[in-house]
């Protein structure tokens, strides 16, 4: 099965799209969004109590599947959500959220941020190319290629063990997403040997 990365950004900040370069208000402790770190009893139990305001410098307000952010978030709306809770995505956090619009009044009530939190070290190590610190730790994947060999661990939506700030996509999820018309995902397509 192929599988892809994503890229949260969506469209980015210059189309018609909605977009975000805010953390979301009411969640403490965003940066688990990076790594995939769960919030547990952290998270917040109300949807109003999360708002999520949109850039101030990015005039699009069309409602699109997948909010463009620059967060590493998957904030989508609830049709969406369910395609992609449908399928075998493992443990996966819902924090549901007010949108809010430029004004500060509140643009929709009908989106989650999705926080997966399985993570499957399935990378080929001779074939990707990664950045590492001076202590030999991986500090990012410019060129993600999967081990074939790993691919049965896999789950529709996971992230990269050995760099979680990457999302995982099987093809099947994809093309679930785009029978739905889901906006605004924008797909990269992995290599695997």
């Amino acid at each position: 099965m192929r599988y892809f990365t994503i890229n949260t950004n969506g469209a980015g900040s210059g189309g018609d799209y909605c977009f975000t370069d805010q953390t979301p208000d009411g969640v403490t402790g965003w940066y688990r969004f990076l790594k995939g770190d769960p919030f547990g009893e952290k998270a917040p139990a109300s949807g109003d109590e999360v708002r999520l305001r949109l850039a101030a410098d990015a005039p699009g307000l069309k409602l699109p599947s997948l909010i463009g952010n620059t967060i590493n978030m998957l904030p989508v709306d609830t049709k969406a959500a369910a395609t992609i809770l449908a399928h075998h995505v493992g443990r996966v956090e819902q924090l549901p959220f007010l949108l809010i619009d430029h004004k500060g009044r509140v643009y929709s009530r009908d989106y989650a941020i999705l926080h997966p939190l399985e993570r499957v070290e399935c990378l080929n190590m001779d074939a990707s190319q990664v950045r590492r610190s001076y202590k030999g730790e991986i500090k990012e994947v410019t060129r993600v290629v999967l081990d074939r060999t790993k691919e049965d661990a896999l789950f529709d939506l996971c992230r990269l063990g050995e760099e979680p700030s990457v999302y995982l996509f099987s093809e099947t999820l994809v093309e679930a997403l785009e029978k739905i018309g889901a906006t605004n995902f924008r797909f990269q397509p992995v290599e695997s040997q």
